[in-house]
């Protein structure tokens, strides 16, 4: 009964967007599209960073790959190959990424992951330039010919990357990524292969990010090293995740849900108020106001929250019956 009821609200929310393109505008569908699109990158990252507790703020590197690999590809080899090939480079890349950025911990692997995303944008925007046409922007093929077919596109990976990570994280590997978030030298200790496990969640994480990545690009139509590389990207999903809940199946989606809706509002509500300057960087100052909140006063963010609190009304609801009980 338990499990059937757990599975109401995915269900329920299923339903919903399955109605969504037949009564919003197109211009909420693109909403949508990135709602699911950053949502499902967010599962993925939530592999690394919330399951297994490695703080990485570089995700941007594998978004970046699998976007550039479909661009460059897609024309030559089609677009489900090109597709295909993105998340098998992402995957790959992410195989020395993790090796050396595991050696490090806390802050430090926090600070390689950025470095390296950095470096592939400078890289991506000056010596590669030739290939990747550079700030001037690359053409991107489109995967669909009708462009409101981005959305079950962007839905179907959302449901791929949810349906991935629910099964690694209730699986033997996931209490093992937990148990090296809560303490590593005590995983260690008890005959966990910590880097081996670190280093399998990073790669299927790349691989779902790099596919992301692809998606994003073949909705954009041109992509430039700063679309896909920069550290916007990056903290856009590690701010949804922390927003929604590390290390909980629905934090990111619930995250992506209250950001870009936040995004589009504050853009209306912003724009055209002179004193403010730039609309853009304010919504991004108020951004992080909102996760200094949710940090200082839902540490679990609000999906974990939630979860804590039910539970513990069930707990003291049970307690009471017993009492009751046994008087």
């Amino acid at each position: 009964m338990n499990r059937i009821r757990s599975w109401i609200l995915p269900v329920l929310a299923l339903i919903v967007f399955a109605v969504i393109p037949f009564t919003a505008s197109f211009y909420y569908q693109q909403i949508f599209f990135y709602i699911f699109l950053f949502a499902g990158v967010g599962f993925a990252w939530n592999l690394v960073g919330g399951y297994a507790g490695q703080l990485s703020l570089g995700h941007a590197a594998f978004f970046g790959i699998g976007a550039y690999t479909y661009a460059l590809l897609a024309q030559h080899i089609g677009v489900w190959p090109a597709l295909l090939a993105a998340a098998v480079l992402s995957t790959v890349s992410a195989a020395p990424i993790g090796l050396i950025c595991f050696r490090l911990r806390g802050p430090y692997f926090a600070l390689a992951t950025i470095a390296v995303a950095q470096l592939l944008l400078v890289l991506a925007t000056n010596q590669f330039k030739d290939l990747t046409q550079g700030a001037a922007g690359l053409l991107v093929q489109g995967m669909v010919s009708d462009p409101s077919l981005y959305y079950w596109v962007a839905l179907g990976f959302m449901i791929l990357a949810f349906a991935i990570t629910a099964l690694l994280a209730t699986s033997k590997t996931g209490y093992y990524l937990m148990a090296i978030r809560e303490d590593e030298d005590t995983a260690q200790t008890v005959t966990i292969n910590t880097p081996l496990y670190k280093l399998y969640a990073l790669l299927v994480s790349a691989l779902l990010t790099g596919v992301g990545g692809a998606i994003f690009a073949a909705n954009l139509g041109t992509i430039q090293p700063n679309d896909v590389f920069s550290g916007a990207i990056s903290n856009q999903v590690v701010f949804l995740s922390i927003l929604g809940g590390t290390g909980t199946l629905f934090g990111p989606l619930v995250g992506a849900v209250i950001l870009e809706f936040a995004s589009d509002w504050l853009k209306n509500a912003l724009t055209g108020v002179a004193w403010l300057g730039d609309p853009n960087a304010f919504a991004f100052f108020l951004y992080g106001l909102l996760i200094v909140l949710v940090v200082m006063f839902m540490p679990a963010g609000i999906v974990g929250t939630l979860t804590k609190w039910w539970k513990g009304r069930v707990a003291r609801v049970q307690s009471q019956r017993t009492t009751a009980a046994g008087v």
